[in-house]
C-alpha cells in the first residue's frame, strides 16, 4: 500500500504540475479535465483546468507525504503482501481520483448555474 501511495503520489503531483504549467487552452476531447459541465464553454473549460490541476497537485503531494511517513515508520514497500494490501492501494488511488472530479464538479456547479 505504500508503494501505491507513493507512486500515484508521484504521477498525480507530476500530472497536476504538467496541467498548471501547460493548460490546454482550446477545449478537447484529449488533453486535460474533461467532463461534460467543463466543456460547456471556454470559462467553464479555463476555471476547471486551473482547479482540478491545483487539487491534483494536493493530492499527490498528499500521497507522498503520507507514503513517505508510512515508510519511515518501518513500513514495506513491496507489491507482495496480503491481498487487502492490494485492495486498500485500488481504494487510495480510485478514491484520490474521485476526489479531485467530486471537487472540481461541485465547485463548477456552484460557480457555472
Amino acid at each position: 500500500m505504500i508503494l501505491v501511495l507513493l507512486l500515484y503520489g508521484v504521477v498525480a503531483l507530476a500530472g497536476g504540475l504538467m496541467m498548471l504549467s501547460f493548460p490546454p487552452k482550446e477545449i478537447n476531447h484529449w488533453y486535460g479535465y474533461r467532463t461534460p459541465k467543463s466543456r460547456r464553454n471556454l470559462e467553464t473549460w479555463t476555471f476547471s483546468q486551473r482547479y482540478a490541476a491545483n487539487k491534483l497537485t494536493f493530492i499527490g503531494a498528499a500521497c507522498l507525504v503520507v507514503g513517505g511517513v508510512l515508510w519511515l515508520q518501518g513500513g514495506s514497500l513491496t507489491l507482495v503482501r496480503g491481498s487487502s494490501d492490494h485492495v486498500w492501494g485500488i481504494a487510495i488511488v480510485l478514491g484520490a481520483s474521485g476526489l479531485v472530479v467530486f471537487l472540481t464538479e461541485r465547485e463548477l456547479r456552484r460557480r457555472f448555474r
